[in-house]
């Protein structure tokens, strides 16, 4: 019976190349990765609107589409004072796009976005006419840590003894989930972070975070063994000596270093560490020198032909 690493899967964005479950870089998402360049292009498109979908079960990257969440006609008039109101609460994270078309004799839009905080997001006046000025559109997105958020339009019409008719049309697309686990991670860090313990952010590059991980007998500890200079490591300020406490918010001490590195792999993009320094006076084990081989290329050697027997004297 074969085993579950044994699995075929596909790679969403070299789908035409079947792998084994057991032989893929990485799995993010509940998706097989062949390497660390085809994971990165996946969250830099998720991250850029676009999704998943299972194609003859083979993954499939296609554009995202908005969702509408109103699309209605503000009517104001001003003989009678009467404003064009519309208000949505409960506005999640991700970006907005707010389209006008005025059908009347003329308007004047007021828009407000709030966070949950009530401090401003958005507020901004526009009058509409006729003619190329009856039509506006704009965007504005909701961070994670302001969601949910709400939003206020009014209308008033400007052309006396008149009245404005405008079409308003609301359309929404969500935050991806890896800007929502990244906001996730840093809240989770921030949690669980003991005294001493600080957040550092390192995004990987196409060598991914280009330092090396070590296990210490003594401290019990992750411990970053070296870092490449100039890479997204050095340029996060993390040196040879810190320990490594936590990852995306999960803390380390009950996971073995095959875990954490696996753990570290599985990560896109973005790697919230927690981190903390060594004890005055440590000193970082050197590693054992272990015997290698550099094997450059492996040949097929053909088996030797047995020796042909002598022949008999005639």
């Amino acid at each position: 019976m074969a085993s579950d690493g044994d699995q075929i899967v596909y790679d969403p964005i070299d789908n035409q190349k079947p792998m084994r479950k057991a032989d893929a870089y990485a799995e993010s998402d509940g998706h097989y990765f062949a390497t660390l360049e085809s994971q990165q292009t996946y969250y830099h498109l998720l991250d850029k609107g676009f999704e998943v979908v299972l194609v003859n079960n083979k993954p499939v990257v296609k554009p995202r589409e908005p969702v509408e969440l109103y699309n209605d006609e503000l009517i104001a008039r001003s003989f009678s004072g009467k404003k064009g109101e519309m208000k949505l609460e409960g506005l999640g994270a991700g970006n907005y796009t707010l389209s006008f078309e005025e059908t009347g004799a003329g308007a004047k839009l007021h828009v407000s976005v709030k966070d949950r905080s009530n401090d401003q997001i958005v507020s901004f006046e526009q009058k509409l006419g006729k003619g190329p000025d009856k039509m506006f559109e704009t965007t504005f997105s909701v961070a994670v840590d302001q969601a949910p958020s709400k939003l206020e339009v009014t209308t008033d019409c400007t052309a006396k003894l008149r009245g404005s008719h405008v079409k308003c049309q609301i359309r929404f697309l969500e935050i991806s989930k890896m800007q929502r686990e990244i906001a996730d991670a840093r809240r989770t860090s921030q949690a669980v972070a003991k005294n001493g313990e600080r957040m550092v952010e390192v995004k990987k590059g196409t060598k991914g975070l280009e330092m090396k991980l070590t296990w210490d007998k003594q401290l019990k500890s992750v411990v970053i063994r070296s870092v490449d200079a100039g890479g997204p490591a050095d340029r996060a300020k993390l040196k040879e000596g810190i320990r490594v406490v936590g990852i995306q918010g999960i803390r380390l001490d009950t996971l073995s270093f095959k875990q954490v590195l696996r753990h570290l792999r599985n990560i896109p993009l973005t790697v919230v560490l927690l981190v903390t320094d060594t004890p005055e006076g440590f000193e970082l084990a050197k590693p054992k020198a272990t015997r290698t081989r550099n094997i450059t290329e492996l040949k097929k050697v053909p088996p030797k032909r047995p020796a042909r027997p002598a022949r008999p004297p005639r």
